[in-house]
């Protein structure tokens, strides 16, 4: 962590020699993908402390829309639509 803070700190101000606003774009952009990531971490977190059944789906569900080992099947059978509405359902 305090290596990866170093080395942050030294892009943004090499960047910032060059202009001083580029280290405050870049700073604004990466904003909405961290409360993006918090907020759904906290939902992961949160639906794996209410229960191991939901967890258990939670993480088959995942597993089968993230991977390509079932793909031909979901696409064969029309699986797709009854995966979206499961993991809409359980995040």
């Amino acid at each position: 962590m305090l290596k990866d803070t170093i080395s942050l700190t030294g892009m943004f101000v090499l960047l910032g020699t060059l202009n001083w606003w580029i280290p405050f774009l870049m700073l604004l952009t990466t904003l909405p993908y961290s409360f993006v990531v918090i907020r759904l971490q906290a939902a992961t977190w949160s639906s794996l402390l209410s229960g191991s059944v939901e967890s258990r789906k939670m993480t088959y569900f995942s597993f089968l829309a993230l991977t390509n080992l079932y793909a031909k099947e979901i696409r064969l059978f029309n699986f797709s639509n009854f995966l979206i509405k499961n993991l809409q359902n359980h995040f």
